[in-house]
């Protein structure tokens, strides 16, 4: 059974955030193409389960994902990778919740900041990642392609 990390209720759904199971893989790679200009590809998604920096989380309903979010530490750091939730939650409170959850375990492991890279034009998920306690801290040139773009580098202090 795969190690569930917390649960909530949201609208009378009960989630439950726990590790990736590679069965629900179509699931995560569905809902990163309805959310990205730039979706990541199966195979980057499986790597990201053999990466031994990286921890894969997805919000389920039941067996149905609504939610993922991919995680890198390194030292006392962590890195927001990739994070994404299907169209009909979003706007929710989900997010926020597998966000929060992150951030209390990364503080329990004696984590101090989380860093994430963000489409310039992507100006509400910047509005989210400030309500979240992301400052913005450099711009990364043409960081993005497909269409080609800057990124914002956002930072937020864990302790």
């Amino acid at each position: 059974m795969a190690e569930i990390i917390a649960d909530t209720t949201i609208e009378d759904a009960k989630f439950i955030l726990r590790k990736m199971r590679r069965r629900l893989m179509s699931q995560i790679v569905s809902i990163d193409q309805e959310s990205a200009l730039s979706p990541w590809t199966q195979q980057q998604f499986e790597a990201e389960m053999k990466n031994s920096f990286s921890s894969f989380y997805v919000a389920a309903l039941k067996d149905f994902v609504k939610g993922f979010v991919v995680v890198w530490q390194a030292a006392d750091e962590i890195q927001i990778a990739n994070i994404a939730v299907a169209q009909e939650w979003r706007r929710k409170g989900l997010a926020a919740w597998m966000m929060s959850t992150i951030f209390e375990q990364a503080r329990a492991k004696g984590i101090v900041s989380a860093h994430l890279e963000v489409r310039r034009s992507n100006d509400k998920a910047i509005c989210f990642y400030k309500k979240l306690g992301f400052k913005t801290t450099g711009v990364r040139k043409n960081y993005y392609h497909a269409p080609l773009e800057d990124a914002c580098l956002m930072s937020a202090q864990l302790a």
